[in-house]
């Protein structure tokens, strides 16, 4: 959900290259997820090449 969600505002252009993604515990409040979850779906943005860390 969180992988989808990101990866569909980036290629919406809600974020643009440069921008910052909200942290890691904005990302757990908002989609109610615990913090791995969240990390793991940063970890597949990342490796899918839509984002860098």
């Amino acid at each position: 959900m969180v992988y989808e969600a990101l990866r569909k505002q980036i290629a919406d252009k809600t974020y643009l290259s440069g921008d910052l993604l909200p942290s890691e515990n904005r990302l757990c409040a908002r989609y109610r997820m615990t913090r791995p979850t969240v990390r793991k779906a940063l970890d597949q943005l990342v490796e899918d090449g839509f984002i860098i860390r």
